[in-house]
C-alpha cells in the first residue's frame, strides 16, 4: 500500500468567513484530520477532503453598530433570504451551540441537537464563534442574549470538498449565525410544568402502572436511594458504575454532590427513612434503528424531596438534573445484557439550575 500524506493548513478566508479547516490529501485511503497547531505547505487539492472545525465572523466584518436587527422567527424560518448579511438577533441561550426563540420555542424543539422538522427549526439557530466569544454567558443557567453575526445555513458550510462540519451542523441542519459579538443578560425564565405542558411540549411521559420494566427500575432506585441515605461511597459508586481506582473529575463531582453533608438536593435523603414519591418518566419517541434490541429501554426516575411533587415532575430531559432549586432528585436508568443476563445501569443526574421554578400562588 502506498503511504498516505496528510496536509494540514490554514487557507485564506472566504468572504464573511473565518474558517478553521483541516484538509487531507487522499493518496490511498480516505483520511479525516482535525486542524492542528502546525502549518504545512499547500499542495495540489484536486483530490482532497475538508473538515470544517469552526467558523466565525469578526467585529470588523460585522459590527454591532451597523448590524441589521431582525426578528428571530424571520431568520430561523427563512435563512436563505438573510444569508451573508450582518444581523443582530435576540433569543434565549442555555449555553452550548444553539439559541432559541423563547422558552416555548426551546420546549418545542427539545434539548437534543438532533435534526428536526422545518416547523420546529423556526425556533432554533445554531451558533458558531471564535473561542472565548460565547464565554460571556458562562455561569448563567439561562439568559437573554443579543447575538451579532453573519447569517448562514448548515448547507452553506457543506460546499466544495467539505466532508464533515464540526459543531452544531455536525448534529443537525438549518440556520446558523457566525457570531462576532455576544451580549448576555440573565433573566428568570420559568420552566414548564403540569399535564397540559407535558402533552404539548414535553419529551418525557409518566410511565403507566403496568409498564413492563417498572419492578426492576423501582428496585434499582431503592438501592440508589439507600446508598445516598447511608452515604455509602462504595455502594453509590458501584450502582453508578464508577471505578473508585480510576475516578474522573465529573464522577468525583457527582459523588460529592450526592454524599455531601449539606448544600445539595441529596442532603434531604441523608439518614431519612421517610417514604418519598417516585416518578418514572419514559421518552415519548425513543430513537431506534434496525439493530436496536427491543428489550432495551431508557427511563428517567425521580424521587420527590418532599411528600408531594404534584404536577412538578420534569416534562423534559433538560429539567431532570438534580439541583437545589428542583423539588426532586433524578437518575437515568437503562437495561443492557451481558451473556443474555439483564442488568440495569444507572447514572445520577446533576446539573445547573436551568429554568426557575414556578412560584406558588
Amino acid at each position: 500500500m502506498r503511504p498516505i500524506q496528510i496536509s494540514i493548513w490554514m487557507p485564506a478566508r472566504d468572504e464573511h468567513d473565518n474558517l478553521m479547516l483541516a484538509r487531507s490529501i487522499l493518496w490511498a485511503l480516505p483520511v479525516f484530520a482535525l486542524a492542528g497547531a502546525f502549518p504545512a505547505q499547500p499542495q495540489d487539492h484536486a483530490n482532497e477532503a475538508t473538515i470544517i472545525t469552526n467558523v466565525w465572523a469578526t467585529p470588523d466584518e460585522c459590527a454591532t453598530e451597523t448590524a441589521k436587527n431582525v426578528a428571530f422567527s424571520k431568520l430561523a424560518s427563512d435563512p436563505g433570504s438573510y444569508a451573508g448579511q450582518c444581523l443582530r438577533v435576540e433569543g434565549l441561550w442555555l449555553g452550548g451551540r444553539a439559541f432559541y426563540s423563547d422558552v416555548r420555542g426551546f420546549y418545542t424543539v427539545g434539548p437534543k441537537l438532533a435534526d428536526v422538522t422545518k416547523s420546529k427549526r423556526a425556533h432554533r439557530i445554531g451558533l458558531y464563534a471564535k473561542d472565548g466569544v460565547l464565554e460571556n454567558g458562562n455561569g448563567y443557567s439561562s439568559a437573554y442574549v443579543i447575538a451579532t453575526g453573519i447569517a448562514g445555513t448548515c448547507r452553506g458550510l457543506h460546499r466544495g470538498h467539505t466532508v464533515t462540519v464540526m459543531g452544531y451542523c455536525h448534529y443537525t441542519s438549518g440556520p446558523i449565525l457566525k457570531v462576532s459579538s455576544f451580549e448576555v443578560e440573565p433573566r428568570p425564565y420559568t420552566r414548564f410544568t403540569g399535564k397540559d405542558k407535558r402533552e404539548t411540549f414535553g419529551n418525557l411521559d409518566l410511565a403507566t402502572e403496568d409498564w413492563l420494566h417498572r419492578a426492576p427500575v423501582e428496585a434499582r432506585m431503592e438501592e440508589w436511594r439507600g446508598s445516598i441515605r447511608r452515604r455509602d461511597r462504595k455502594d453509590f459508586a458501584a450502582i453508578n458504575g464508577i471505578d473508585l481506582d480510576a475516578i474522573t473529575r465529573s464522577e468525583r463531582q457527582i459523588m460529592k454532590a450526592a454524599l455531601a453533608d449539606a448544600g445539595t438536593p441529596f442532603a434531604d435523603f441523608h439518614r431519612s427513612l421517610d417514604a418519598r414519591p417516585l416518578a418514572l418518566l419514559v421518552e415519548k419517541n425513543p430513537w431506534r434503528d434496525d439493530k436496536s434490541d427491543p428489550r432495551d429501554y431508557v427511563v428517567t426516575a425521580c424521587y420527590c424531596r418532599t411528600n408531594d411533587c404534584g404536577g412538578r415532575w420534569p416534562i423534559s430531559d433538560f429539567d431532570a438534573p438534580s439541583a437545589n432549586t428542583r423539588p426532586y432528585i433524578c437518575a437515568r436508568l437503562w437495561q443492557y445484557f451481558e451473556s443474555e443476563q439483564a442488568h440495569v445501569g444507572l447514572d445520577t443526574l446533576i446539573g445547573p439550575d436551568g429554568f426557575m421554578e414556578q412560584t406558588k400562588k
